[in-house]
């Protein structure tokens, strides 16, 4: 993995000074598991230098190379975190998910490549139409 993850460095559309090195995962593309205060928490992590990223718009070798670089990664359970598997080890990752509702698959990918991980039960509402 860490061979591919300095492929995609060298293969990546954006520089690398300008891909953020403090990550917040969106999901508010998605139709599931989206943040209900989700405007709220991107303001919170804003002062720490935190930028929101959703992954659905980014090409394999870019979120390869996104996370390769992420020093940390603030996101809701979602496929978009299988990505800290090309982390080198110095990301710290907080994961949201339902209440009830753990699991812990993306938690060993983090450690896995020596990633600090924490995850974290949040209040899950129903969607309203």
């Amino acid at each position: 993995l860490s061979a591919l993850a300095d492929e995609a460095l060298r293969r990546r559309s954006a520089p690398i000074a300008a891909m953020p090195r403090r990550i917040y995962l969106s999901r508010q593309g998605a139709s599931r598991r989206r943040i209900e205060n989700h405007d709220a928490v991107e303001a919170a992590l804003a002062p720490y230098g935190f930028e929101t990223v959703q992954t659905e718009k980014l090409g394999f070798m870019d979120q390869a190379a996104l996370f390769a670089q992420a020093e940390a990664v603030v996101a809701p359970h979602g496929a978009g975190l299988a990505n800290l598997l090309f982390n080198d080890g110095r990301a710290r990752v907080v994961e949201f998910y339902a209440e009830g509702q753990a699991q812990y698959h993306f938690g060993f990918c983090a450690t896995v490549r020596g990633c600090r991980y924490m995850p974290m039960a949040c209040r899950s509402t129903p969607l309203t139409s």
